[in-house]
């Protein structure tokens, strides 16, 4: 019995090590850094003077300029399998692309999604690994899959989500490449609201 405890505590505590999460609350360190930039950018001027800082958040709200590829933080099965992503593609099941395909390898797609919530989380790099992994081969339509599922599990990051990207854990550029030149982890992500404005602004 203790065994067993052991190896769960060992396993859950595995799984926190590996998981990447994000959160929409800013640290104080982030609310410096989003004043500066704030400050940096003269067509905030007149707002940020007026303290419009509703103006602010939208400027912040939209797709960052150039474009700047994240990696979601969470997918389902489902749009992975049936949804149409980046550039029209889909996933095709037939032959080597899902049904001719090993039980292991099959076992190893499945793998990836929360048993519970049905979601998987694509900033986990192991995460993503496995599904390249599982979808491997130069017989069409693996690699078509493979192409799809990169198009479905990344997004664009709007201005305030692109401030706060981490570079460093998985080494990225925000593109659309493999690995150093693929999308970036997020750390914040959602909305910037008023209160993250407010929280720049009113630092001294």
């Amino acid at each position: 019995m203790y065994t067993l405890l052991t190896l769960f505590v060992l396993l859950v505590a595995t799984t926190v090590a590996n998981a990447q999460t994000t959160t929409n609350i800013l640290t104080p360190a982030q609310c410096a850094t989003l004043k500066t930039n704030i400050t940096a950018d003269s067509a905030l001027n007149t707002a940020r003077t007026n303290r419009q800082d509703q103006v602010i958040a939208d400027a912040y709200n939209v797709n960052a300029t150039p474009t700047y590829y994240v990696w979601k933080s969470q997918v389902n099965r489902d749009d992975v399998m049936f949804s149409i992503g980046e550039g029209g593609t889909k996933f095709d099941t037939a032959g080597i692309g899902y049904v001719t395909r090993t039980v292991q390898e099959l076992m190893l797609f499945e793998s990836v999604y929360n048993k519970v919530t049905g979601y998987m989380n694509p900033m986990n790099e192991q995460q993503r690994d496995s599904f390249i992994n599982s979808m491997s081969g130069a017989t069409a339509p693996a690699p078509a899959n493979r192409t799809h599922v990169q198009n479905v599990i990344r997004r664009l990051a709007s201005r305030g989500e692109r401030l706060f990207v981490d570079t460093t854990t998985q080494p990225c550029t925000g593109g659309t490449g493999n690995k150093p030149n693929g999308p970036c982890l997020m750390t914040f992500e959602g909305p910037v609201l008023t209160t993250h404005i407010a929280c720049a602004l009113n630092l001294p």
